[in-house]
């Protein structure tokens, strides 16, 4: 049965989503045109990679740290600083692309910039969605987010491919800096109370490590957190090679990478507004595996696809799974960590799931360049598979969670 959204009751949650969702797009776009770009400036695969995986590198850098800021700061005005800088660093890619002054360099130290705002948004943005909407709707939060980031996995790179073909790479640089200013607004409109806490000394070592110790023990968020770890670095590395197959592969041009993103996020997005529909999510542990195992599947089938159609077909299949996988394993963190714990234990899943991807881009790059794209990937969704299998068998404790 089909509900409204009761995250959507919450005035906060809702100007929030609305303008996120909007932000979303803008950086979709702006990935999008950032991998074409790329693309355009070198033909190695592993360059194309190593540029990739800059923006997820600084989170595997300083998300622990950045976990310790979200328990503590007022993340209202944190997401305000932060959402701010990113409109700063898309005007500098802007004007450095509109000029055609832009190199490779260039272009890899912006996008370290970039992943070292992302690095402490990303815990200050999920620690805050207990605080807009409460512990009973948190989950429908999760869902409702997944389903704007995933709609604009769609329209991002729809967006971004059509700005490529009539205005440029630089056109979605520009779109995506303008997209930050109504989530500043929004994020300066809401009322969300903060009350310091005068016992909390400067951010140590024993702060940052607490998260960890917690989740080492935790007889469910260890698993999860090792099992999405392990997938990043090896499933979800494909996507680093999607602009070689665009190009090198299925020979189509920036309408036919555009298709190809927009494939896996109509897929995602599917999976995310049938979650955010459906009220309580039960059998976490059956969608967690099912998601995964489905996903790998789905995208062993996209590396060795004959053509573009069948290739986007794949990618539709595997944002279903993926978007499956991912909400379930963000809905356990969240509603499993204590909340005096929540901002370093989301962390180090920001860490498993974003700060991971740099080696994954950086091998599958360099497994390209010697076997080929179409083997890296493959050899990529092997081991992930494997690992997944083996978690599934090695912890019922995770497969039976509802």
């Amino acid at each position: 049965m089909l509900v409204f959204p009761p995250a959507f009751k919450h005035r906060n949650f809702r100007l929030f989503w609305t303008a996120n969702a909007t932000s979303l797009i803008g950086s979709l776009a702006q990935d999008a045109a950032r991998g074409w770009l790329v693309r355009s400036l070198t033909h190695d695969p592993f360059l194309v990679s190593a540029v990739a995986a800059c923006t997820s590198l600084p989170v595997l850098l300083f998300t622990l740290y950045a976990g310790a800021v979200a328990d503590r700061v007022d993340k209202r005005l944190g997401l305000m600083v932060t959402n701010s800088m990113a409109l700063v660093l898309a005007l500098v890619l802007w004007a450095l692309t509109y000029w055609k002054v832009i190199t490779v360099p260039q272009l890899a130290l912006l996008s370290l910039l970039t992943g070292t705002v992302n690095a402490f948004d990303i815990p200050i943005r999920q620690s805050m969605n207990i605080e807009m909407v409460g512990r009973e709707d948190l989950p429908n939060a999760i869902a409702l987010n997944s389903t704007a980031f995933n709609g604009a996995r769609v329209l991002g790179p729809a967006v971004g491919g059509a700005l490529i073909k009539f205005v440029g790479t630089a056109g979605c640089f520009f779109v995506n800096a303008l997209s930050f200013v109504p989530l500043v607004w929004n994020l300066r409109r809401m009322d969300l109370a903060y009350v310091p806490d005068p016992n909390k000394k400067a951010i140590g070592f024993a702060d940052m490590s607490e998260g960890f110790r917690y989740v080492r023990a935790h007889p469910t968020l260890w698993p999860l957190v090792s099992l999405v770890a392990v997938s990043s670095v090896f499933s979800f590395s494909y996507s680093n090679l999607l602009p070689i197959f665009a190009k090198d592969v299925f020979l189509t041009d920036e309408g036919g990478y555009s298709a190809m993103l927009s494939s896996a996020g109509a897929g995602s997005l599917g999976a995310a507004g049938q979650l955010a529909l459906s009220g309580r999510m039960g059998h976490k542990g059956r969608r967690l595996f099912g998601g995964a195992i489905g996903f790998c599947v789905a995208i062993a089938a996209f590396a060795f696809a004959p053509n573009l159609i069948v290739a986007c077909g794949c990618l539709f299949a595997g944002g279903y799974c993926l978007l499956t996988f991912l909400t379930t394993a963000n809905t356990l963190v969240q509603t499993t960590a204590p909340d005096e714990l929540r901002g370093r234990v989301f962390s180090l899943y920001s860490l498993a799931l974003i700060g991971t991807a740099p080696i994954g881009a950086l091998w599958v790059g360099k497994a390209a360049q010697l076997l080929g794209t179409r083997v890296a990937v493959e050899m990529g969704v092997a081991m992930g598979l494997a690992w997944t299998i083996w978690t599934l068998v090695a912890n019922p404790q995770l497969r039976n969670v509802d």
